[in-house]
């Protein structure tokens, strides 16, 4: 494992950008070490294997519920709802 013993790991993109296997070895084998992750692969996760770890930090992925979030997916819904209403292209087009 390439990473410092005093290693800072922050994770607050998306949970499949990391192996959370090798994420509990490495916070097992680093325990000076500190791991933060505002988001994991499934939210809400199953299995609380984090949850005892002292140098494991979790904190709840809630971004997308802040207000601003929020107005930002009602306009974009607004705006595909209204091209669509108007024989436009979507401009948000969702992708499978």
């Amino acid at each position: 494992m390439q990473m410092k013993q005093n290693v800072v790991f922050l994770n607050t993109s998306r949970g499949d950008v990391i192996d959370e296997d090798e994420l509990e070895k490495a916070s097992i084998a680093r325990p000076e070490g500190t791991f933060v992750l505002d988001v994991r692969k499934v939210e809400s996760p199953a299995d609380a294997r984090f949850n005892d770890y002292s140098n494991v930090v979790l904190s709840p992925h809630t971004a997308a519920f802040s207000t601003r979030a929020q107005d930002a997916v009602a306009e974009s819904v607004f705006t595909d709802v209204s091209s669509v209403l108007q024989g436009e292209q979507l401009k948000f087009p969702a992708s499978f």
